[in-house]
């Protein structure tokens, strides 16, 4: 298919799937977010790489999107750490560059737990 007509779809899907996640997660709490982000994340990396391997119908554009997809979903996957007491989405420290671990909530000050 013609990339110049799948991009503007995509785009305007990104921005719904954005949109639509942030009203989801928001006044959830911590145990909802840890539940259902992997399973959102997942869901908008096969839309990724559908509309990746339509636009670019080569077997270069799946070896190449498909492990640099992959690697971003489980650093995201991993990276993410919530709060348990106000359910805030602290981020993925290693993607921002700082190398050590928050021990409590920019928020609310709460003391977070350790991932497993």
């Amino acid at each position: 298919m013609d990339p110049g007509i799948l991009f503007p779809i995509y785009l305007v899907f990104w921005i719904v799937f954005a949109i639509g996640t942030k009203l989801l997660f928001r006044k959830k709490p911590a145990e909802f977010k840890r539940k259902y982000n992997p399973v959102l994340s997942g869901f908008h990396l096969v839309v990724f790489l559908t509309f990746a391997c339509l636009a670019f119908p080569r077997i270069e554009t799946f070896l190449i999107f498909v492990p640099a997809g992959v690697a971003l979903f489980f650093v995201g996957w991993k990276g993410d750490r919530y709060c348990d007491s106000c359910g805030k989405e602290l981020g993925n420290k290693f993607m921002s560059g700082e190398v050590r671990k928050a021990t409590f909530c920019s928020q609310c000050g709460a003391k977070l737990k350790d991932k497993p």
